[in-house]
């Protein structure tokens, strides 16, 4: 099978740890078809995701031999590189990799691999239908496809407008910064208006992280915000 075709319809992948030595230690043998791949992520056919189980792997023989400059070569790719997505073993991770391991006998790194691929792909999947949802909401007209190829590829859709592109954005980015909020022991005003600067940033700067100074309502149900002016009786 050729690689065009192996790649036909994927627009995530897994890297494992054997295509990233290939690629890193330019292996003689499948360094070729390793740098194809590795092509394609930087254009952006596709993204990838990885693990701290692979960069462990990778990493045994450089620091085993001293050679610092691979050991570099290596973290970089694996934890920086262009449409390759790092992804943290968490407690998550953890648990599937238990369930994993119990239906298919698997060996726990691979067990924490396939953990990782999956959580990932839940969260992908998670972050379009969110944005999606909470964008159609406030009127943006981009659909549920539309939405994931502005969030994995970066392309832009026609005939839609730039602010409707921006608000997915924003809102993907918010959503990566409330997860870090998880590991906070409290969520004060900072946080909260951070929150509301990320969304509004790029589409509405001058309101992005200030309280609102209008009434709103929600289209199609009787419930009643507080009035703005509230909060600015709190402040004084």
């Amino acid at each position: 099978m050729k690689l065009n075709d192996a790649f036909n319809g994927v627009n995530r992948c897994f890297l494992d740890t054997a295509p990233i030595i290939y690629y890193v230690e330019q292996n003689f043998s499948y360094f070729a078809i390793a740098c194809s791949v590795f092509q394609r992520l930087r254009i952006g056919y596709f993204t990838a995701v990885t693990s701290p189980v692979t960069l462990a792997e990778c990493l045994v023989v450089p620091c085993r031999q001293g050679l610092t400059q691979l050991k570099q070569d290596f973290v970089e790719v694996i934890t920086a590189g262009k449409n390759i997505v790092f992804t943290p073993i968490t407690a998550e991770v953890g648990q599937q990799a238990v369930e994993l391991r119990v239906l298919y006998n698997l060996k726990l790194p691979d067990a924490l691999q396939i953990a990782v691929a999956v959580v990932a792909e839940l969260k992908k999947l998670y972050d379009v239908k969110f944005t999606y949802n909470s964008n159609a909401i406030e009127g943006n007209t981009l659909t549920q496809s539309e939405t994931a190829l502005v969030l994995e590829t970066g392309i832009t859709i026609g005939g839609k407008t730039l602010r409707e592109h921006l608000e997915v954005i924003g809102h993907k980015d918010t959503i990566d910064y409330i997860e870090t909020l998880t590991q906070l022991e409290e969520v004060g005003e900072w946080e909260i208006k951070r929150i509301y600067n990320l969304i509004l940033r790029s589409i509405a700067p001058q309101e992005a992280g200030c309280y609102r100074q209008l009434d709103v309502k929600a289209a199609g149900t009787e419930y009643v915000y507080s009035p703005h002016y509230l909060r600015a009786r709190a402040d004084g």
